[in-house]
Parts: structure tokens; C-alpha cells; sequence
């Protein structure tokens, strides 16, 4: 089972802070460390961590930065607040724009004062949508292997 931390879009910086720091106490119980280590309030906006119940870090699938480009698209982004929430560099989120906007999932609006904005389309949300259930039925899968693992163990 893996704890996973999302983009914290829209809260102030306080509420930031307080947000980190709460992430990070239940990382740390989680990890079963019982001393206080203080956590480096960076951008939280920026931050998109995952920690396994090993310790370590796992990348990130294809589907997982695709659903992440779209959670930030969902409202309408451009390209470098994509970035920055989405945690890629420019060369490896021109290729998943590229991509998306080829399959229907994202367009590209451009605004009055020249500025290129993507946004979700219905195809695009409709991914989002079985992407989320995908997961959702994965956790459960996961959970029922947890379980029927530590029954051959006993025996």
C-alpha cells in the first residue's frame, strides 16, 4: 500500500506549511519512525511524492503523468504551470502535450493577450474518470494479495 500526496492547488502558504507538515507526520508514522524530522517547507505546489511502505521511491507509469497533466489541465493551464505542478521537464512535457493533443485529450486555446492555455476536453476527463476507477480497483486488488500473502505466510 503506498500513501500518495497530490498537488495542493489554490491554498495559501500557511495553509500550505501546515499541510506539508501534517503530510510529513503521517509519513512518518507510516514509516513507523517515532523521531521528529522537520520537513523542508519547499513549494508544495511542486511537490508530487510517493512513498512506498518500503521507503522508497517509485516512478511514475505513463498513466500516472498523463492523469497528472490532466488533474492540471482540468481548469484550464498553461504550459509551465504544467510543468511545475506535474513535476517534468519541458523536453518530456512537450512530448505528453504533443501526444495528448494528437489524441483528443487536451486543446490548446490561445487568449487574447497571446498566452497558449490546454484544457481537458470531455475525452480527456473521461479518461481521468476510468483512470481514477483503474486505480481504485488496483488498491483493492493490492490489498486482497497483501492479505492472501500473509495467509501462506502463517502456515
Amino acid at each position: 500500500m503506498s500513501l500518495v500526496f497530490r498537488p495542493s492547488i489554490g491554498l495559501s502558504r500557511g495553509k500550505r506549511e501546515e499541510l506539508a507538515q501534517y503530510v510529513w507526520n503521517v509519513v512518518l508514522e507510516h514509516l513507523s519512525i517515532s523521531s521528529f524530522v522537520p520537513i523542508p517547507i519547499v513549494s508544495i505546489r511542486r511537490m508530487a511524492i510517493i512513498v512506498s511502505t518500503q521507503g522508497k521511491r517509485q516512478y511514475r507509469s505513463k498513466l500516472e503523468i498523463t492523469a497528472n497533466i490532466l488533474e492540471i489541465a482540468k481548469e484550464g493551464s498553461r504550459k509551465t504551470r504544467i510543468m511545475y505542478l506535474g513535476n517534468l521537464s519541458f523536453d518530456l512535457l512537450q512530448k505528453y502535450l504533443k501526444q495528448l493533443e494528437q489524441l483528443g485529450l487536451v486543446i490548446v486555446k490561445n487568449t487574447a493577450d497571446g498566452e497558449r492555455v490546454y484544457n481537458v476536453t470531455e475525452k480527456g476527463r473521461e479518461f481521468l474518470t476510468d483512470f481514477y476507477e483503474l486505480q481504485k480497483h488496483a488498491e483493492i486488488a493490492n490489498t486482497k494479495k497483501s492479505v492472501l500473502e500473509s495467509t501462506l505466510a502463517q502456515k
